[in-house]
């Protein structure tokens, strides 16, 4: 890769973390969530259910440690366990009808802190980013979010 490109790299992971951080920020204060509480019920949601093996894996944490964090969510009352009814080992992790509510309000709020810096740009640039995203959507092997 070039200089350009690595600096450009760099440039966008700065500020792809700013961002990040920013809108985990308020989404703690708005919602009384930590940053990976939030990544969790995001990534339930998506999914629907996973195991708590699964959680593990994605975020390159213990068992014990996924089950800590799963616990606090369940006690919150935005998650639950499920028993699977084949293999009673699985243990199944779901979002419970408040979790679903809490994750769709702070996802719309997160959007609008986004639109808040977005209109920040250029017209030019704003004009380039469905672009961008669905580029970059494609090269990180995951489904377009709309």
């Amino acid at each position: 890769m070039t200089n350009r490109g690595e600096n450009l790299a760099c440039q966008l992971d700065m500020v792809i973390s700013e961002l990040t951080n920013r809108l985990r920020i308020v989404t703690a204060k708005e919602y009384g969530l930590t940053g990976v509480q939030f990544f969790i019920l995001r990534y339930i949601a998506s999914k629907q259910r996973l195991t708590v093996t699964d959680l593990a894996y994605t975020l390159g944490v213990t068992l014990s440690a996924i089950t800590g964090l799963v616990n606090r969510l369940v006690n919150m009352g935005l998650a639950e366990r499920q028993q699977d009814q084949e293999d009673k080992r699985v243990v199944w992790v779901k979002l419970t009808p408040q979790g679903l509510k809490l994750i769709e309000q702070a996802n719309k709020s997160r959007a609008k802190d986004l639109i808040f810096y977005l209109k920040q740009l250029p017209p030019k640039v704003q004009e380039t980013l469905p672009e961008f995203c669905e580029g970059l959507t494609k090269s990180l092997n995951i489904n377009s979010f709309s």
